[in-house]
């Protein structure tokens, strides 16, 4: 495989950069985002495929979105097949994620695809970026989701939008449910 092509060869170099540029460590940036050196130098090194977790902790030591670290570039016109792109599996829940588009440098929004089942009890998320809200749309199944507190029923076709900066919650109700994720950083 390419290594512009290889996931895990991307996230690799797109962590490093971030980390020199910032003149940290590998200590110190491990540190930042509770992640043993170790597994942080084998993430750099693409020695190790990072889980959604660790993605998510390291985008925001960066403050970036996840689509910075993932690679996902700025183009004109841009195709994505459904094959394509990076999916992360998270290391806790039975979810995963594809970064299908990052337009940060021109507007400030990642585009994903969440394809999740349900779990026992629901996935409480940290808040993003200061400034974020999220829009989600249901493209199959059923979810609830929103703010602790104010979280919503959706079923296929519904949207809703949030403050993607307060802690929120995801409780999958069916399963194959599969989500339009639209996080837009202010």
């Amino acid at each position: 495989m390419n290594p512009v092509d290889d996931p895990v060869a991307v996230v690799a170099a797109n962590v490093r950069k971030l980390r020199v540029k910032r003149g940290w460590s590998l200590a110190e940036a491990a540190g930042s985002a509770s992640i043993g050196k170790s597994t942080w130098a084998q993430l750099e090194s693409g020695q190790s495929n990072p889980s959604l977790e660790t993605i998510w902790a390291i985008a925001q030591v960066f403050d970036v979105p996840v689509g910075a670290l993932l690679g996902a570039e700025n183009r004109h016109s841009w195709v994505q097949r459904a094959s394509e792109g990076t999916r992360i599996q998270s290391a806790n829940h039975v979810y995963q994620v594809q970064q299908l588009l990052s337009l940060r440098a021109l507007s400030g929004v990642d585009v994903t695809l969440l394809e999740t089942e349900p779990e026992a009890e629901p996935r409480r998320t940290k808040p993003h970026h200061r400034g974020c809200v999220e829009h989600l749309l249901v493209l199959h199944g059923r979810i609830r989701v929103g703010p602790a507190g104010e979280e919503e029923e959706l079923a296929a076709g519904d949207l809703i939008s949030f403050p993607g900066d307060v802690e929120h919650t995801y409780m999958t109700l069916e399963p194959g449910t599969r989500c339009l994720v639209l996080m837009e950083f202010r």
